[in-house]
């Protein structure tokens, strides 16, 4: 970590340095992820079975998400003032207090919640046939501790991040991904129940991994609530106006779950597995980008350097759109071969492809916004403005659920995932404009660049589209995979050209890693 009598390194090198770890970690966390994912399928489809789990899981996630995704943000800037003022004991004494607050707040609401579970199902998911709703009461029961664990694994990731350690919050998510995959192949025995407490254990296991490293870093238990620290209701402050805007970002899941509860059994599933795959890349790329840059904002904002935060920032989106956009027209073009090789086998079966395919087609409308979303909020955190973000989440939710009612008897659940996705680029939209009025340049200058990437994105799912066309590649995962390697790579291949052709200064590391695929296949001299 970084003391305020220690030169620090530049803000690039931390945030390359910190985003090649996270990637790293998060590519074998999304690839255990999907591994998850493939094996719930293939034990359960897409079925009234998994709609009950997914909506049982949703229930303690809406509130771990608001308080606990409140509380990570938070984090960061306290204990970033308390290295900045030299003052790192009392920090690690105040967090002690805060994990002391968190366990006791989310443990009674955690009972609360079990007592009232029926209740919860009937609100969540009225559309339920009662067969449905006592099921997905029964795993909401199992599953509601997964809250208090989720809050102590987003704290600990929280203080994590402040201290410039990344590595291990990562990892957690992969040790997640191994639990429940485990429960999953145990479910000839215990079933749907058996998944739901591996679930929870998995939550566990996420918490308790990521202690080791910040006993190293200097936290300690301490059997103190700390009354009268000013630094707790500083955070307080800060939490407030940040899980109004969670609370308000959790509507676009209950829109989704509640109008998915009146539609066909398995629909809910289908839009679950096809937005699982549309955040792969979020969350493998962006929120790596995001959650290494944060600090460094942070400190920027703190030190009143903004034409550098400015600049950071102006990186981090660059990078971002960059990623997103041709992964998103690739999802998008191809996404029934990707379900397929994904998905399609055991009790996953064509009509559940066909579901999962056109949610995720609808999905990898909004990926940009999405993940704009995820970037543009941090800037705002860091500049310690809270409320804007919660003002623009609400007027985009209230988008949703407009079109929401709108699409859903034209066009099932596909107007579900495309409401989702318009809603999604309406924030980032809202976000950009209000945050070009702060800082001078952001907004203003990206219109240009995006511009040059849709246009190398709309030459890339051409060439997608007719390769997975026209190509016969057979039936089966076996099909898909030749299907995505052949149309996915030579679709990728073209945007790289593109973009250089069109004369973007990331050019020169795309063509790099271009040339070194090429390298690899075999394709080009050997230099």
């Amino acid at each position: 970590m970084i003391r305020n009598n220690e030169a620090a390194p530049s803000a690039g090198g931390v945030i390359a340095r910190a985003t090649t770890l996270i990637v790293a970690m998060g590519l074998l966390s999304k690839l255990t992820g999907l591994i998850r994912s493939a094996v719930i399928a293939r034990q359960f489809g897409a079925t009234g079975a998994t709609d009950a789990y997914v909506v049982a899981g949703t229930i303690p996630t809406l509130v771990f998400s608001v308080v606990t995704g409140a509380l990570s943000v938070a984090v960061i800037p306290v204990f970033t003032g308390f290295l900045t003022a030299g003052e790192e004991e009392r920090g690690w004494r105040v967090f002690a207090a805060v994990t002391n607050w968190l366990a006791i707040g989310l443990g009674l609401f955690t009972l609360a919640g079990m007592s009232v579970t029926p209740l919860l199902v009937r609100l969540v998911a009225p559309g339920f046939a009662p067969g449905a709703a006592a099921l997905t009461a029964h795993l909401t029961l199992i599953m509601f501790p997964v809250l208090l664990f989720s809050g102590l694994a987003n704290l600990f990731t929280g203080l994590s991040n402040a201290n410039n350690i990344f590595g291990p919050p990562a990892a957690a998510a992969v040790a997640n991904n191994l639990v429940i995959i485990a429960a999953a192949l145990l479910a000839g025995r215990f079933g749907i129940a058996g998944l739901a407490a591996g679930t929870t254990a998995a939550m566990a296991v996420t918490a308790l991994v990521q202690l080791p490293p910040l006993f190293r870093a200097g936290f300690r238990w301490r059997r103190s609530l700390a009354w009268r620290e000013p630094a707790l209701r500083r955070l307080v402050t800060l939490m407030i106006p940040v899980a109004v805007g969670l609370s308000a970002n959790q509507g676009y899941v209950l829109i989704d779950r509640v109008l998915a509860s009146t539609l066909a059994p398995g629909s809910l599933s289908a839009l679950n597995y096809a937005q699982m795959v549309m955040l792969v890349p979020v969350a493998l790329f962006v929120t790596a980008l995001g959650t290494a840059a944060y600090p460094t904002l942070t400190r920027q904002a703190a030190a009143a350097r903004l034409d550098e935060l400015r600049h950071t920032l102006l990186r981090v989106l660059r990078a971002t759109f960059l990623i997103i956009i041709p992964a998103a027209v690739a999802l998008g073009v191809l996404a029934r071969p990707t379900v397929v090789l994904l998905f399609q086998r055991g009790a996953f079966d064509a009509a559940a492809t066909a579901m999962t395919a056109t949610a995720l087609g609808c999905y990898a409308v909004g990926l940009a916004g999405q993940a704009g979303v995820v970037v543009l909020t941090r800037a705002f955190y860091a500049l310690e403005d809270m409320r804007t973000p919660v003002y623009v989440t609400a007027v985009a939710v209230t988008l949703n659920l407009v079109l929401s009612l709108a699409l859903i008897h034209p066009l099932r659940l596909g107007g579900l995932a495309l409401a989702n996705s318009l809603g999604a680029l309406a924030n980032t939209g809202l976000l950009l404009w209000l945050l070009d009025r702060r800082l001078a340049g952001v907004g203003s200058t990206l219109p240009g660049f995006l511009r040059r990437v849709l246009l190398a994105a709309a030459a890339q799912g051409t060439v997608s589209y007719v390769l997975a066309k026209g190509v016969p590649t057979g039936p089966g995962p076996w099909g898909a995979a030749v299907s995505l390697g052949l149309a996915g790579t030579a679709g990728w291949a073209v945007f790289v050209l593109a973009v250089c052709a069109l004369g973007l200064e990331e050019s020169g590391l795309l063509a790099a890693r271009l040339r070194r695929v090429f390298k690899v296949a075999g394709i080009g001299p050997r230099t």
